[in-house]
């Protein structure tokens, strides 16, 4: 996944400097059109490289939710590296806390990016607060501290299913815990449809043996339907 992300980057820096080199050889370019940056559908890029989807599978590029473009791994690296920069900065003591305002986000990328049950990467490339969970668990092993534990809680309308996969396939389980409250509806849609999921549609069930816990909330639309 690291290599593909690395290797899309790539060509479309190329196509970015190429447009450039022609729009500055060109006086009669449209301004407005030279200045948009070059990006593709994320998800059905993933899906169909890395991994790896009959093509009559793989989301229609007008539905992808996710672009990526010419700065979106400079972007998504900051985002990470920013975390990771914060639990050294709270584990050197140098602060007692910190808080990271970054985009991308990151909770729906799983260890290699879309998990292989979800239909979206959800605008997320690497998941900043795993990466930054697992530098701090490499951090304190090397300072031969048996006892620290790690607890990302994840508040958003949207279950974390990416944190929940990378936790899960974790090496030491017993010193990392993942608690996740969000919005979950799975079922028939207004058309009648059963295959109706609020997405992702995941994190209905806890894993105690991995230390994960979700608190799964229905929707207020659900309720008052179930009222009606």
């Amino acid at each position: 996944y690291l290599s593909f992300v690395n290797e899309l980057s790539k060509s479309l820096e190329r196509q970015e400097k190429e447009k450039n080199r022609n729009s500055s050889n060109n006086k009669e370019h449209n301004s407005s059109t030279s200045s948009r940056i070059a990006s593709v559908p994320f998800t059905p890029n993933v899906q169909r490289n890395v991994i790896q989807m009959k093509q009559k599978e793989v989301k229609r590029s007008s539905h992808s939710d996710t672009s990526f473009g010419a700065g979106s791994l400079r972007a998504a690296r900051r985002a990470a590296g920013a975390v990771q920069h914060a639990v050294d900065q709270v584990l050197s003591g140098r602060n007692r806390n910190a808080f990271c305002i970054i985009r991308p986000p990151g909770h729906h990328a799983g260890v290699n990016g879309l998990l292989d049950n979800a239909e979206s990467c959800g605008f997320c490339i690497f998941n900043n607060v795993a990466a930054g969970a697992m530098h701090a668990l490499n951090i304190m092993h090397h300072r031969y501290d048996e006892n620290f534990k790690v607890a990302i809680v994840d508040i958003d309308v949207h279950h974390g299913n990416g944190t929940e996969e990378i936790v899960r396939r974790a090496h030491d389980p017993s010193r990392l815990f993942f608690f996740s409250v969000h919005l979950f509806d799975k079922g028939r849609n207004n058309s009648g449809g059963d295959n109706y999921h609020f997405y992702p549609g995941t994190g209905d069930r806890d894993d105690v043996a991995n230390n994960i816990i979700n608190i799964p909330i229905t929707p207020l639309w659900k309720e008052s339907d179930t009222i009606e």
